[in-house]
């Protein structure tokens, strides 16, 4: 019983040094700034912050995306959060995102975001906001993946 219990104890030990991260760590610099362009040839993000951030998003597929999906392409939005720099969590509506889009291939799936809605409230993107949307992709070939756009809003 000795044993056990000493195991506990440094078990106890181990859990009250775990540091967790600071508002500051939490939001920078473990993301990128919203106003960089993801080179996946897929995500494209860009922000604009004057006088309210509004985040320009595309999803562009290559000719290896024909390929994969093949033509035409359904993308649609199914999961949306903004994380506060208090690191309150807002979810936000899929369907208020991006509804489903079908196209061809090349073309740019593109949509913006500034105001949102969460719960019963309504909000707008403000400096040090992470913004996570999430879009399925869809086609003929029955291949199907998600897309994660994750940002911070500078």
């Amino acid at each position: 019983m000795k044993k056990i219990g000493s195991v506990f104890l440094s078990l106890i030990i181990l859990l009250s040094t775990l540091t967790l991260p600071s508002v500051a760590d939490a939001r920078d610099p473990i993301k990128p700034a919203c106003n960089s362009v993801e080179d996946r040839e897929t995500a494209i993000v860009s922000t604009n912050t004057s006088p309210t951030p509004i985040l320009s998003w595309g999803i562009n597929f290559t000719s290896l995306g024909a390929t994969v999906y093949g033509s035409p392409i359904t993308v649609s939005s199914i999961y949306g959060s903004v994380t506060k720099p208090d690191l309150s969590v807002r979810i936000i509506p899929p369907g208020t995102i991006y509804a489903p889009h079908t196209f061809a291939w090349n073309y740019l799936f593109h949509g913006s975001i500034s105001n949102y809605n969460y719960g019963s409230s309504s909000s707008s993107l403000a400096s040090g906001d992470i913004i996570h949307l999430r879009f399925d992709v869809d086609g003929p070939t029955s291949v199907n993946s998600v897309i994660d756009i994750e940002c911070r809003i500078p």
